[in-house]
């Protein structure tokens, strides 16, 4: 078989050659160009490894593009104040609210109070004397409580907050009713003259 070969390569003339690719031509590991060296011999930092230490080594702090330190934080901080201002604002205005809407019923109250012992005084004189003894006792508590009450909405109220006043209120509206509920069942003894 080789010899036929070569039968037919000297065919021409031309003798056999040894077969020789040539120079082979490696293909660039990297699309990069390969990289320079410096004056002091070391190798430029690969790219790649210079945006990884960027990523890394990124601020939220460093100053924005006015030279401001920290822009960020300190909107941040503004936001954070804002929110700790605006709650004790709402706190403030719901408890001024409460408290207009509290002392309007406080002075409502002792109005009723104060009507109600000027019509019990009014039909003092022609009940019997047993009757009156026995409702003394409240209707002096009565007017006791009312002056208390008066004098907490002129001097106190104001300057109380929705809570202590609310408190006040409740306690004396409670001993308003237990006063008035001893009158009535001392009233209910009275007879009527018949017409």
């Amino acid at each position: 078989m080789s010899r036929f070969f070569h039968l037919i390569m000297e065919a021409d003339g031309d003798p056999v050659e040894a077969f020789d690719p040539g120079p082979v031509e490696e293909a660039p590991a990297d699309p990069q160009p390969a990289p320079e060296n410096s004056d002091d011999g070391a190798s430029p930092p690969n790219p790649v490894d210079d945006s990884m230490d960027e990523l890394a080594g990124f601020d939220d702090s460093a100053p924005d593009a006015e030279g401001e330190p920290g822009g960020d934080e300190m909107s941040d901080e503004g936001d954070q104040n804002g929110e700790e201002e605006e709650p004790e604002n709402l706190s403030e205005k719901a408890n001024n609210a409460l408290n207009q809407v509290l002392y309007r019923q406080l002075v409502k109250r002792n109005e009723d109070i104060e009507s109600t012992i000027e019509s019990i005084q009014q039909v003092i004189p022609v009940m019997p004397h047993d009757i009156i003894k026995e409702i003394d006792i409240p209707m002096n508590r009565l007017k006791a409580f009312l002056e208390n009450g008066k004098q907490y909405a002129i001097n106190k109220f104001v300057d109380s907050s929705y809570g202590e006043n609310l408190l006040y209120f409740q306690k004396l509206d409670a001993s308003y009713q237990i006063l008035l509920d001893e009158l009535n069942r001392g009233l209910k003894k009275v007879e009527l003259p018949k017409g």
